[in-house]
């Protein structure tokens, strides 16, 4: 099965999860990363907007945003910049991903303490990149220390 295959098999899976199933998953899954050291210490936090094939991260999001600084990839040509968590910027951007609108406040990369993203494969999370280019140069900016994906 070829990387592309397996992607559109585990797209298929994951929609057919029905949303009482995603969001005790992403419930589960996001409660994990909550209870990590990483997360306990850190004090801004870069989260994705979910796809519909991805675990909810709305909740999350307005959850940890009352607890944490968190801050969201907006996606700007090959570049992608984080900025404020506001749930009245957010519009459709790359790929239909919700993402902060230009009147957001960016966040330097190096204010990042920990960043939470889908990998897509497996349905596991980790703190490093999402198989696109963009996705992987900002990140390594400052390096997270010692950090596992969650897997669900």
């Amino acid at each position: 099965m070829t990387k592309k295959e397996l992607r559109a098999a585990m797209r298929r899976k994951n929609l057919g999860i029905t949303p009482s199933e995603r969001a005790a998953a992403s419930g589960r899954i996001f409660a994990r990363a909550e209870l990590s050291e990483a997360f306990g210490r850190a004090r801004t936090v870069g989260v994705f907007c979910s796809l519909p094939d991805e675990p909810d991260t709305a909740e999350t999001l307005a959850r940890w945003s009352a607890v944490k600084r968190i801050v969201v990839p907006r996606v700007e040509g090959d570049v992608m910049r984080f900025c404020e968590y506001d749930p009245q910027t957010l519009r459709p951007g790359a790929f239909g991903i919700a993402e902060p609108g230009p009147e957001a406040q960016t966040c330097d990369p190096s204010e990042i303490d920990l960043v939470i993203v889908h990998t897509d494969i497996e349905n596991t999370f980790c703190c490093l990149h999402r198989n696109r280019s963009f996705f992987i140069s900002p990140i390594f900016f400052r390096p997270p220390r010692r950090l596992q994906p969650a897997r669900e």
